[in-house]
């Protein structure tokens, strides 16, 4: 699972899109248009961040303009992405990915809710598998510029469990392996930053830290690693 770096919500569905699933079957529902699509899953995601986190502190009026802020972020983004070549989008397996994502989030506690936005170790789906995709393969740039002039660099354009480091697809590097410090950890496999050239586990929350790089939730107060939070 991969997380498009620019705001938590924007890849709900491409954090979704990336667990497993190889499935082209066309058949199985009718076409969903994109714009529906991304919609149903800024929807669901701001209903239930409102749900864990009251109002006033997420800097929204209400969850409608939490809808409408990220539907919008959300659909500007991957259609770039599209218009680049970088992601691929499966219009046959997309009302069967709302239907999982839909299941998910009516079931999901807040900690579990807060894990999938923070994580990319929990899977969740098999039709969102398939309904988006990176596209860009190792060695290859996952980097590119709007016309608007926004940078875009994200693991979600690189195929399969390739991550975007440095602007490259490449594998990600295990615990130990010798990471580039300029990357801040980005060449580093989930779970793991980087420290001293090296890939390292992340603390978790409780542990000892002396700076917030160190945590897991990449929060360190008075020495210690604090649990993660959606709420500010």
């Amino acid at each position: 699972m991969k997380i498009l770096s620019i705001f938590p919500l924007i890849s709900v569905f491409l954090l979704l899109s990336s667990c497993g699933g190889d499935d082209d079957d066309q058949t199985a529902a009718p076409p969903l248009e994109l714009e529906t699509f991304v919609q149903a899953g800024s929807d669901e995601a701001c209903a239930k961040l409102f749900s864990c986190c009251p109002n006033g502190q997420l800097g929204m009026a209400d969850v409608t303009a939490c809808e409408d802020l990220y539907g919008q972020m959300m659909l500007s983004n991957i259609n770039e992405g599209i218009a680049q070549g970088m992601i691929d989008y499966n219009e046959f397996t997309a009302s069967e990915c709302i239907s999982e994502v839909q299941a998910f989030f009516s079931s999901a506690t807040c900690e579990t809710f807060t894990a999938f936005m923070n994580s990319s170790e929990v899977t969740i789906t098999s039709a969102c598998g398939v309904t988006l995709r990176g596209t860009v393969s190792e060695g290859e740039s996952c980097e590119f510029e709007s016309d608007s002039g926004t940078t875009f660099q994200s693991d979600d354009y690189c195929a399969g469990n390739l991550i975007c480091a440095g602007g490259i697809c490449m594998y990600p590097l295990p615990e130990g392996g010798e990471c580039n410090r300029g990357l801040s950890g980005a060449d580093c496999s989930s779970g793991l930053y980087c420290v001293d050239g090296v890939c390292a586990a992340y603390v978790s929350a409780g542990g000892s830290c002396s700076s917030a790089q160190e945590c897991e939730s990449r929060q360190c107060s008075a020495g210690v690693c604090v649990a993660d939070s959606l709420c500010p």
